[in-house]
């Protein structure tokens, strides 16, 4: 009798990804470090933002809105083995870096005080992040924000409070 060779029909499924933190919109390369890796494997990825993607072992999403988002990964093999993993809140898309600064200059001037007056009374366009709108930290972008970016750039008052 000669012997039988039985291959493992077993699977761990595991990723990583290029970037997990950033402004919108993020582009993200996720890598499949399942074991073990074969070309027939099988992959189901849950993005966390209502986007999955089936059957590519490296997949590339871009996160359009903030927030965090955990990212899960099912693998299965031709014999029928399945696992998954997830990530949670894997991916932090962030919306500010200064406080204050939204025409994303890198620093708070006068035009930010254009862009929030342009806002708040002609209808201009909207802050793209509420946070950096939002100069006094009060959850909302009114005119009591234009007073402290007023007094903060004129006057030598304090700076806003920073982002979240």
């Amino acid at each position: 009798m000669t012997g039988l060779i039985s291959a493992s029909c077993e699977i761990v499924a595991g990723f990583t990804a290029n970037v997990t933190t950033g402004q919108p919109p993020l582009y993200v390369t996720f890598y499949d470090r399942s074991v073990p890796n074969y070309s027939g494997n099988y992959y189901l990825w849950d993005f966390g933002d209502g986007t999955t993607s089936y059957s590519l072992m490296n997949a590339i999403h871009c996160y359009e809105d903030y927030g965090k988002y955990s990212v899960s990964l099912t693998v299965g093999l031709p014999c029928g083995a399945i696992d998954d993993t997830v990530m949670v809140n894997y991916i932090v898309v962030t919306c500010c870096e200064i406080r204050g600064d939204v025409d994303h200059s890198g620093g708070i001037d006068a035009a930010d005080l254009t862009y929030l007056v342009a806002y708040l009374f002609t209808g201009g366009p909207h802050p793209s992040c509420d946070k950096e709108g939002d100069v006094d930290g009060s959850d909302g972008i009114d005119v009591a924000d234009l007073t402290y970016l007023v007094a903060y750039l004129f006057t030598g008052g304090q700076p806003p409070p920073p982002c979240p």
